[in-house]
């Protein structure tokens, strides 16, 4: 716990990208809805058409609540929906924080000023060409080691 905070805290070691990683986007039955609520700005209704993705998030969970390790979420997504994707993930039991990047150069440029995030989950082998060696390539499928 840190200044009142009632939430367990853990300092950040891992990040995670939200989009392939913890949810897929919508297949094409839903993708049209979903566009419609996109285009509405009705992010949360929005998010209801991504497919949560279980392995991922129990890894997550299990990082802050058993391991002690603190974790990071990014977002390839606009800006405006990292809200939305925090409350997705707080119904989920995921506290932590949501940070929104514009594209994937500009999270792999900032990541080299976080040297205590050791390791990003990333989805395909490009996110990860481009992150650098901090990135590691999971599939929704599969677990992974911390």
């Amino acid at each position: 716990m840190e200044r009142g905070d009632i939430a367990a805290y853990a300092p950040p070691g891992i990040a995670v990208i939200f989009e392939g990683v913890l949810a897929s986007p919508p297949d094409t039955l839903g993708k049209v809805i979903a566009n419609i609520r996109l285009r509405a700005k009705d992010y949360d209704s929005y998010l209801t058409y991504w497919k949560a993705h279980e392995i991922p998030i129990k890894h997550v969970i299990d990082s802050i609540n058993r391991k002690q390790i603190g974790v990071v979420v990014y977002t390839l997504l606009p800006v405006d929906i990292a809200e939305a994707v925090d409350r997705w993930l707080i119904r989920r039991n995921i506290s932590t924080t949501v940070v929104p990047y514009v594209d994937i150069e500009d999270l792999a440029e900032t990541s080299k000023f976080f040297p205590e995030i050791k390791t990003i989950y990333v989805a395909d082998q490009e996110h990860a060409r481009r992150i650098g060696m901090k990135a590691t390539v999971v599939t929704p499928e599969t677990s992974w080691n911390l």
